[in-house]
Order: C-alpha cells, then sequence, then structure tokens
C-alpha cells in the first residue's frame, strides 16, 4: 500500500519519482510540472506498449522520442528538442492511421490522410502547428531565429537557456503529448481499458479526469 495508489502493480509511482528526482535542478516549477506531465504520458503509452502492443514501432518510438525531448529540455539542447519533438508527431501519425512497421508514406500525404481521419479532433490541428514549427528549427529556418555564428566549443558545450526559453520548450512539448489524448480514446480505447483494467486510479493518476470521461 502506498499514499497514492492503492494498488501499483506498474509500478508507476516509483518511476515517477525517480523522474522528479532527476528534475530536482531545474529551478522553474512549470518547467518541472511540464515534464513530469510528459513523463507520466509517455509511462502510459509504454504500459499499453507492453501489455497490449508490443510489436507496434511506432508506438515504441514515441515513447523514444518524447523521452528524448524531456532530456534535451533538462540538458538545455533546444535544436535537438525540435529534432525530437517533430519525429514524435511523425511517429504519432503513423501510430494513429495504424501504418505498417515499415511504412514510407511521405509526410505531406500523411497528413492528408491524418487530418481526414480525425478531422473533428482539435488536437490534430495543434500538431500540424507544432510540426511546422518544429520543421523552422531542423532546418535553421530564419523563423526560427538560431543564432548560427555559434562556435565549435559553445555547440560542444554545456548550454543554459534562459528560464522563458525553457518554459517555452517545457509547453510545446505538454501541448504535443496532450493533443495525442482525444486521439488515443478514438482509436485505442479497447487497448487502454483492458491494458488499465480495474485500475482506473493509476489511469487517471496518468491522464486527467477530463481523459477518463472521455474514455467512459
Amino acid at each position: 500500500m502506498n499514499s497514492f495508489l492503492s494498488t501499483d502493480p506498474y509500478n508507476i509511482l516509483e518511476t515517477v519519482t525517480k523522474f522528479k528526482n532527476e528534475f530536482i535542478s531545474i529551478e522553474n516549477q512549470y518547467v518541472r510540472d511540464c515534464l513530469i506531465s510528459t513523463v507520466k504520458k509517455t509511462l502510459l503509452l509504454k504500459i499499453i506498449h507492453n501489455k497490449t502492443l508490443t510489436n507496434n514501432r511506432y508506438l515504441l518510438s514515441i515513447i523514444y522520442d518524447f523521452l528524448c525531448c524531456i532530456s534535451s529540455i533538462n540538458l538545455n539542447e533546444e535544436r535537438y528538442f525540435y529534432f525530437n519533438l517533430r519525429s514524435s508527431i511523425e511517429n504519432i501519425i503513423r501510430f494513429s492511421l495504424d501504418k505498417p512497421n515499415d511504412d514510407e508514406t511521405g509526410i505531406t500525404r500523411l497528413f492528408t490522410q491524418f487530418k481526414d481521419k480525425y478531422k473533428n479532433i482539435s488536437g490534430v490541428s495543434s500538431l500540424s502547428r507544432a510540426y511546422s514549427d518544429a520543421c523552422n528549427y531542423v532546418h535553421n529556418n530564419i523563423k526560427a531565429g538560431l543564432d548560427l555564428s555559434k562556435s565549435f566549443s559553445y555547440i560542444n558545450g554545456t548550454k543554459n537557456l534562459p528560464t522563458k526559453r525553457l518554459k517555452s520548450l517545457a509547453k510545446e512539448l505538454h501541448e504535443v503529448q496532450s493533443s495525442i489524448d482525444e486521439i488515443l480514446i478514438a482509436n485505442n480505447k479497447a487497448d487502454i481499458t483492458y491494458t488499465f483494467l480495474y485500475l482506473n486510479e493509476s489511469l487517471t493518476y496518468l491522464t486527467n479526469k477530463r481523459f477518463i470521461e472521455k474514455l467512459n
């Protein structure tokens, strides 16, 4: 028995606590909260993957991408954050479209299919905007405002991003991972229900009340 979950077969609390300890050095509470929220979503996806969708490479890739995004923020690596965020969105789309693991559909066609299938879900437009913004950073678009005059020693060294910038990155990550809630419920309701059968308390801890209401 523990003070938060009456039963915890997936060892959720211990895992979240380890991540919280990892983020102690991050001074801003908002950034820490966003990262922990993403940790919980990543745990949700990992548990579903391990329980019901073990052969789905795109789901596993989303998990990996989210962890890389978290690490990039923790290490103040701004541009690598966007590489991983963009990759997570591409994998979210392929996963949501039930594409085979060796799918080679181009991104423009993928977005068209994605928007057609989930046209009534608000998260689709959020993911589209986030993908476009991430591409600006990946391709050094002038809109990204990256300083390309930095020396190798700066690129190779420890970064210290301003708190305002860290908050912005954390917010973008939080918006992307939150955007997939309705998509998960629409496409994977049976998987979620089976995985967390008799574990509503754990599912609520990893998500939120609104998610539970929509799932039911």
